[in-house]
């Protein structure tokens, strides 16, 4: 799940009637979070973790995988290998 798909699950989630009424819950603007949601920025990790939350998420993975879209190289690798061993340990333990 990426983090828009984060965004939009959270919304629904949430119980929030309208993106301003999140935006209030979350001290973000309606503006940062219609960013958010088209691809055109992303949260800081407070708000990732907020939106975990709301997600009902691991904000372990949501973590990783916010600092995975925004980050290139091998940090990027680092990222992604700490996604797939963190999927692959929830898997084992289920």
């Amino acid at each position: 799940m990426n983090t828009r798909e984060l965004l939009v699950i959270a919304h629904e989630r949430g119980g929030f009637r309208s993106w301003r009424a999140m935006g209030r819950a979350l001290g973000l603007t309606v503006n940062s979070l219609l960013r958010i949601r088209r691809g055109h920025g992303l949260p800081s990790d407070e708000t990732c973790a907020e939106l975990a939350a709301l997600a009902g998420v691991d904000p372990y993975t949501a973590l990783l995988q916010l600092n995975i879209e925004r980050t290139e190289g091998r940090a990027r690798r680092v990222y992604e290998k700490a996604l797939r061993d963190q999927t692959t340990t929830s898997i084992a333990a289920e």
